[in-house]
């Protein structure tokens, strides 16, 4: 049906059809709600592939919809390095990260960064992942991890933070998601 941006990059209005999107408050999932999906996309690439990921994730959405509206919010960790582009690009598009921590969606994308540190603890985003990560346990029915940094490194600093390997969690029934690689 239609994938809608809570404030949309290209500055159109709601598509027609789209009433559940037009609610400003934190929305709870309810039984009432079931043809309008509320999920969030923490957006950590670089700047040069920001507004590409926006498309990718919205056409993905899109295509799996299958006569849902989906209400898509735009989120990015403010400790993320940024030119001062990127930071205009989050900050006029994007819903600030402490509005997710008094919401609830029915799912929940988090994309990664190259990190520049040996030990993704030392990136000055790993507080604010974490943190993330710790809401996605509460107030998310599935969260996806679509992360790119070298494995082995990325594996060892998520298990110390608690997340299960790809192969112990199931990626469809579990809020602490396995970190995916493409």
């Amino acid at each position: 049906m239609a994938v809608c941006w809570e404030r949309d990059p290209s500055g159109h209005s709601l598509l027609p059809g789209a009433e559940c999107l037009s609610r400003t408050s934190p929305v709870e999932f309810r039984d009432s709600d079931a043809n309008c999906l509320e999920i969030g996309l923490v957006n950590n690439m670089p700047d040069a592939a920001l507004e590409a990921t926006e498309r990718q994730f919205r056409a993905l959405l899109d295509a799996a919809a299958d006569g849902i509206v989906v209400r898509l919010t735009l989120y990015g960790l403010p400790d993320v390095p940024r030119a001062e582009w990127g930071r205009r690009h989050v900050s006029s598009f994007y819903a600030g990260i402490g509005d997710l921590w008094d919401r609830h969606h029915d799912g929940l994308i988090v994309t990664g960064t190259e990190p520049r540190s040996p030990d993704l603890r030392d990136e000055p985003y790993w507080g604010s992942l974490t943190r993330v990560l710790d809401w996605a346990e509460d107030h998310t029915h599935s969260a996806v991890w679509s992360c790119s940094p070298p494995m082995p490194r990325f594996s060892t600093s998520m298990a110390s933070a608690g997340v299960r390997s790809a192969t112990s969690a199931s990626a469809s029934s579990t809020a602490r998601a396995s970190p995916v690689t493409p």
